[in-house]
């Protein structure tokens, strides 16, 4: 198993994805402490990625937080794959991914079962 620190649950990702969405369809200022926090780092493949450029800048102006977005694959030997960026113990948030490459990431320990 990964050191439990690197460990993300499917819950907290469902949680923050919630999260995030539901900040963009509010016209109510964001909680200062919000717009003050360390920027939420969120990695996803590409099949996300239009999805995510329509949606996080809504986010980031409606709750003045921001997000510091990266792109990989969702598998594979590239240094960019989310896979490895987790493997090197990169600073990660959020991972936006289909459903069978999430279930790998549990498979190897970065995600909670059952979470």
């Amino acid at each position: 198993m990964r050191h439990a620190s690197y460990a993300l649950t499917r819950r907290a990702l469902l949680l923050a994805a919630a999260a995030l969405a539901a900040g963009c369809g509010t016209n109510s200022p964001a909680p200062a402490s919000l717009a003050q926090a360390q920027p939420i780092r969120l990695v996803t493949s590409g099949g996300f990625a239009e999805a995510h450029q329509k949606l996080f800048p809504l986010f980031e102006q409606q709750t003045g937080a921001k997000v510091e977005s990266a792109y990989g694959s969702s598998m594979g030997e590239s240094t960019t794959s989310i896979p490895n960026r987790l493997e090197r113990g990169e600073p990660i948030d959020v991972v936006v991914l289909e459903r069978g490459a999430l279930d790998q990431l549990v498979a190897q320990g970065y995600v909670v079962p059952g979470s």
